[in-house]
C-alpha cells in the first residue's frame, strides 16, 4: 500500500510487513480568547466560533486580556479595539512588550476584530502589536480564513452537521 495514495485524514500504520490504514485524530481545536467589552458581541463571536467546535476563553476589556495572555497560552487572540478599562491597542501592546521580556515558544497572533475597521489604519495597529483586522460582523467564510491563516495545524475545516 503506497501511502501517497490516501488522502488526509488517514495515516499508515506499519508493523513489520503488514501495513494499515488508519484515521488520522483531528486537531485539537484552537485555543482562541475572545475580547470584547459588549455581551452581544461576545455572544455573536461565540456562535460563529462554535461552528468549528472552537469555545473560546472571554475578556471583557483589555485588562483581562493582558492578564489572561500572560497565564494561559492561546492560539489566537481575537481583541476589539475600543473598550473601557484598557484598549484593545494598548492591550496588544502591553501583551507584546510582556512577550519580548518571557521570550515564548511562539509569538501569538493578535488580531483586531472591530467594527470600526475602516478608521482603524494598518500602521496604528501594527505599532501597537496586531497582526491583522478582522471586521465584525463576520461572515463565516472570513472568519474560516482568519482561523486558517493564525491557527493552521490547530484548525479543522470541517464542522459538526448539526449546525
Amino acid at each position: 500500500m503506497d501511502s501517497a495514495t490516501l488522502a488526509p485524514p488517514f495515516l499508515i500504520a506499519r508493523h513489520g510487513d503488514c501495513f494499515a490504514q488508519v484515521r488520522a485524530a483531528p486537531p485539537i481545536s484552537p485555543r482562541v480568547l475572545l475580547v470584547d467589552d459588549c455581551p452581544v458581541q461576545l455572544l455573536l463571536g461565540c456562535v460563529l466560533l462554535a461552528r468549528w467546535q472552537i469555545i473560546p476563553e472571554l475578556a471583557r476589556d483589555g485588562l483581562e486580556a493582558v492578564l489572561l495572555a500572560r497565564e494561559q497560552e492561546f492560539d489566537l487572540l481575537l481583541m476589539d479595539v475600543e473598550m473601557p478599562v484598557l484598549g484593545g491597542l494598548a492591550a496588544s501592546h502591553r501583551i507584546r512588550r510582556h512577550e519580548q521580556q518571557c521570550k515564548p515558544a511562539r509569538r501569538v497572533p493578535i488580531v483586531a476584530y472591530t467594527a470600526n475597521e475602516a478608521a482603524l489604519d494598518e500602521r496604528t495597529w501594527r505599532d501597537n502589536g496586531m497582526d491583522a483586522v478582522l471586521g465584525k460582523p463576520s461572515p463565516e467564510s472570513v472568519m474560516e480564513r482568519c482561523l486558517k491563516r493564525w491557527c493552521p495545524d490547530r484548525f479543522e475545516v470541517s464542522r459538526p452537521s448539526f449546525l
